[in-house]
């Protein structure tokens, strides 16, 4: 909820998902979206990476941002993240957070 009213007071229309599986949904019903922020794990079937990889089926040039509190997650380039996937370890400070998604949307 913190992470949304961040996102949202800094003028992003925020779409926001309980599971990956529903964040799937939500893009296969509007495939509109301009980025993906998501955590690496969350609850659901699909996880950050199955979920980044499902929705790059139907975008595959949509800007991905990973979260995770794992160390291991973040910085492992074996695991299947992209070149240009953006990976930040929580806790993130809000400017951070921020610089990071303006800089996946090319601003």
């Amino acid at each position: 909820i913190v992470l949304i009213a961040i996102l949202k007071k800094a003028g992003f229309n925020v779409t926001a998902a309980s599971s990956g599986d529903e964040a799937l949904a939500l893009f296969k019903a509007k495939p509109t979206f301009d980025l993906l922020l998501t955590d690496m794990a969350m609850p659901g079937r699909l996880q950050g990476l199955a979920l980044s990889m499902a929705i790059r089926e139907i975008a595959p040039e949509i800007p991905v941002v990973f979260m995770s509190g794992n160390a291991t997650e973040t910085t492992d380039q074996s695991n299947g993240l992209q070149q240009g996937d953006t990976r930040l370890m929580k806790p993130v400070l809000r400017a951070d957070l921020l610089a990071t998604i303006n800089k996946s949307l090319g601003r």
